[in-house]
């Protein structure tokens, strides 16, 4: 897949972030560096406010109460559905219902009568090192999570295996302003197949795929992390996005990008 070796896309399968032969890492950084990831903010946050004595209380309904919801998600980035509300509830906030389900689904925090608390592994998590407490959560969100979660799309399996080429290619081409096109077509220059299987199970057009790959990937993957920037004329504009300098503050690539896409 553009230049890479079957041994870096199995790697980057298996374990994303950590791993020493994924052609993509997480730069050896101070603990404030790695704060400056939005996402990375609100998890930990929340789950030390798990890790308070008796945990977070929830709602009758299971939910987080509004004070908590309005904390977590002043940690991270705006998002433009999320703002439409005044009072903002879990349920409302897709940043902090992802935030949790990070939390959930690594196992660092688990629902107990009524109670959301932190485990055992979420404890010893936020006295360890930052760097690896970011890079589990990295890898959930790349490998474990289906960003289809929060949106109208069809399932596409192959979504999450491309992440590494769409980081890459980022990695190589973000630094100029550009549609979210052009990163749409270098998905079907690379590999048609995935493209062709996107079109069959969910989509009319490849202009479809164009939005789907704003909404999960630029948005809600790479936005969330602070990572990139999207400008959009309208809510409908798949728009165009550009690196922020915390990607490349951030993150490291084993393959050389100069043979990327080559």
């Amino acid at each position: 897949m553009y230049n890479l070796t079957t041994k870096e896309e199995h790697m980057f399968s298996l374990s994303p972030w950590s791993h020493p032969d994924s052609p993509i890492f997480v730069k050896e950084l101070s603990d404030d560096a790695y704060m400056k990831v939005p996402l990375f903010r609100q998890v930990e946050r929340l789950l030390q406010l798990c890790s308070t004595k008796n945990g977070i209380k929830l709602t009758p309904r299971g939910m987080l109460p509004l004070r908590v919801v309005r904390e977590v998600y002043e940690l991270g980035v705006k998002d433009s559905l999320s703002e439409w509300y005044d009072r903002l509830s879990e349920e409302k906030c897709a940043p902090v219902i992802l935030t949790r389900l990070i939390l959930t689904g690594t196992g660092l925090a688990r629902k107990y009568n009524g109670y959301l608390v932190a485990t055992k592994q979420g404890r010893s998590m936020l006295e360890g090192p930052v760097r690896d407490f970011l890079n589990i959560v990295l890898q959930y969100l790349t490998r474990d999570f289906d960003m289809g979660y929060f949106d109208g799309y069809r399932n596409i399996p192959a979504f999450n295996s491309s992440y590494c080429f769409l980081i890459m290619s980022f990695g190589k081409w973000g630094d100029t302003l550009r549609g979210v096109d052009f990163y749409k077509d270098k998905i079907i220059e690379c590999d048609e197949m995935w493209a062709a299987a996107a079109l069959e199970n969910s989509y009319a057009s490849y202009d479809r795929l164009t939005s789907c790959l704003s909404v999960r990937f630029f948005k809600r993957y790479l936005g969330f992390l602070g990572l990139a920037q999207i400008e959009q004329e309208s809510f409908t504009d798949p728009g165009k996005v550009v690196k922020t300098p915390l990607f490349d503050e951030l993150i490291g690539f084993t393959h050389p990008l100069e043979t990327f896409g080559e």
